[in-house]
């Protein structure tokens, strides 16, 4: 078996147990069906965006598009702090603040970006070859989604390769 073989016997477990599977060239900016506006992106912000609407129907469009930004925006430099606040968030909840639909009180509440109780209930998704530029370009074999958010990456390499 082959790298190319062996991306796709991994597609297939994951189409197997009802991930939805995209080839990352199809779905690239530009392309009609792009996933994503700019090569430096990995997060899928619609998906996210339609999660989050999902999982927090009590939230307003405006405090949505707030926990998308709080998500998307880095709070440290340091990888390790980055990392960390990722896992609260996934776990613990985006805090937000909205006023209610009549404008009048402020409401307080934690935002789910990820169904852990139902894990059918959330966007399954993984996608090979995803090109991703910042100071290089790199190109994951396998990257796996949950509502939009990379939260995996698989590197294959031959079987029986000894490098």
């Amino acid at each position: 078996m082959n790298e190319a073989g062996l991306e796709d016997y991994v597609l297939d477990l994951f189409r197997g147990v009802g991930w939805s599977v995209l080839h990352g060239p199809d779905v690239a900016p530009g392309m009609s069906g792009a996933e994503r506006s700019d090569y430096r992106e990995v997060v899928l912000v619609d998906r996210l965006r339609d999660a989050i609407l999902a999982l927090n129907p009590q939230l307003p469009m405006v405090a949505v598009e707030e926990v998308v930004k709080a998500v998307l925006r880095p709070e440290s430099q340091s990888v390790f702090q980055e990392n960390w606040r990722a896992y609260q968030l996934l776990v613990g909840g985006v805090p937000v603040e909205y006023r209610d639909t009549d404008g009048g009180d402020v409401k307080y509440a934690r935002a789910r970006l990820v169904d852990w109780e139902s894990p059918e209930a959330n966007d399954l998704l993984v996608m090979n070859q995803m090109t991703v530029k910042g100071k290089s370009e790199r190109r994951p074999d396998v990257l796996v989604f949950v509502n939009g958010l990379p939260l995996g990456l698989f590197e294959l390499k031959r079987p029986g390769e000894q490098n």
